[in-house]
């Protein structure tokens, strides 16, 4: 509440109910429990005015993010036991991720008419019954027939071509066990698609000049449906200043990491630290030489190059050789959770590497901070894309790709070439380039692409879709 400077009167209207059973060994064991629960929270959203419920009256609209989609399910039939009618609560998904994968992956078109998914599970569904895999369920080869090179390309309007082995350049370096993260990325992607039809529309949260006529093409697609492109969204003064200085360190740990860029800022200059950070959910747990490239890179750069590597999850992967290489570098930090809005706001830090996860690319485009890409999986990928290949506000690490990727074609021409050799070559030549005529003009591109973001914020297409999704809420 500190963090975003909400005031009293919208405070008053924002009511939150925390679910599930507290840390849990992973997070598909903290989403069960969570599941567990929900049945008994909608109860009380339709039984109003009685002790337990906090709503005075029946909801007349569900906002459900992707992720917990297929409650939707449950919710229609609590309703209809409760009210005893057939009448649905209207509903929008909210997709934390670009538009273009909302596109490529769940809505009809031409080269997918029975849309991406269908066809995948159908194939699993015949490969199972042969008997070809032992013990693996459908879902679990429905992932992997998506990890598979084919001849289709994969684009939309604002994504260029990708070939199909590009949607998952890190199969073999990420955990795929029957109850990893990632496998179960194809189980809640067909539930996606097998609940489209109940939806009325999405909220869409990446900035729409990142991905111009996608929301309309959309449209156009599935008229069916309501498509509000809002673009990202924070407090207001987030927009002109930035974080403000009193929410910017809120812990110890706080203090270290900008104790530690201001010392790396007088001993370096400004737009001299790369930020590292790779979000919470996926790492290369199967591939530690990928983190001993990068870490051999920064560390033998020339002149230094200072770093900040954050996240408890990724540095669980780091040897103690690593740690001890790291500290007697004197110009690279290992931290766990960091104050991100601080930290790239920071006039110290110049680069920000990352897995081009939705929320981290917004937050470096609000900053001004150009970035290194290192995809994953799901959206990251086609993000990766879009800024790498079309936009060029940002790198993208290539040689670190695996699985199918290993001696095949990128669509933009370069070769997988699967060496450790060819890993730490592009690191060492994108470092090279940051610091020099390359990275300055990809640094002003940055910035350019932040005040039109900012722009289309206050008066653009964001604005036009926040005020249709407010029409829509009042109607």
């Amino acid at each position: 509440m500190t963090l975003y400077g909400l005031q009293d009167e919208p405070r008053s209207r924002l009511h939150l109910e925390l679910l599930g059973e507290g840390k849990k060994d992973s997070l598909v064991e903290q989403m069960v429990s969570l599941f567990a629960l929900i049945p008994a929270f909608l109860e009380e959203l339709f039984t109003p005015g009685t002790q337990q419920s906090t709503f005075k009256q029946v909801p007349s609209l569900s906002i459900i993010d992707i992720l917990a989609l297929p409650s939707i399910d449950l919710l229609d039939k609590i309703y209809f036991s409760k009210c005893n009618t057939l009448h649905k609560i209207p509903a929008l998904c909210y997709s934390p991720t670009n538009a273009a994968t909302l596109n490529l992956y769940w809505l009809r078109k031409e080269e997918y008419p029975e849309t991406f998914w269908r066809p995948i599970y159908s194939q699993a569904e015949k490969e199972v019954e042969t008997g070809i895999y032992e013990n693996l369920t459908v879902d679990h080869v429905a992932y992997k027939i998506w990890c598979r090179a084919s001849n289709l390309d994969a684009k939309t309007i604002s994504l260029p071509p990708m070939h199909h082995h590009e949607l998952n350049p890190q199969t073999d370096s990420l955990d795929t066990s029957e109850s990893s993260v990632v496998v179960s990325q194809a189980q809640l992607a067909i539930s996606i698609t097998n609940r489209m039809d109940r939806l009325n529309g999405f909220i869409i949260h990446t900035t729409p000049i990142m991905e111009p006529g996608e929301a309309e093409e959309m449209q156009h697609i599935s008229p069916m449906h309501l498509f509000y492109h809002i673009g990202p969204q924070y407090p207001e003064t987030w927009w002109t200043d930035g974080i403000p200085t009193e929410v910017q360190v809120l812990s110890t740990e706080d203090r270290k990491v900008v104790s530690f860029l201001d010392d790396m800022l007088d001993r370096y200059g400004e737009n001299s630290v790369v930020y590292i950070s790779f979000g919470t959910t996926f790492l290369p747990s199967n591939a530690p030489h990928l983190f001993d490239a990068l870490l051999k890179t920064l560390l033998g750069a020339e002149p230094p190059l200072p770093f900040l590597f954050a996240g408890a999850i990724n540095n669980k992967l780091l040897t103690a050789d690593h740690r001890e290489a790291i500290q007697e570098s004197g110009h690279g930090l290992l931290a766990g959770f960091v104050p991100q809005q601080a930290v790239l706001k920071h006039n110290a830090t110049g680069w920000y590497l990352c897995h081009a996860g939705s929320n981290s690319v917004s937050e470096a485009f609000l900053n001004e901070v150009p970035m290194i890409l290192w995809p994953y999986t799901m959206d990251q990928p086609l993000i990766a894309n879009q800024l790498s290949v079309r936009l060029k506000p940002a790198y993208e690490l290539v040689q670190v790709r695996n699985g199918e990727s290993i001696g095949r074609l990128t669509h933009r021409g370069s070769i997988v070439e699967g060496t450790q050799e060819a890993i730490e070559e592009e690191m060492r030549e994108i470092w090279k380039l940051m610091r020099g005529k390359d990275g300055a003009e990809m640094r002003q591109r940055v910035i350019a692409f932040s005040k039109a973001m900012k722009i289309d914020h206050w008066q653009g297409a964001a604005r036009k879709a926040m005020e249709g999704f407010a029409t829509f809420l009042t109607e």
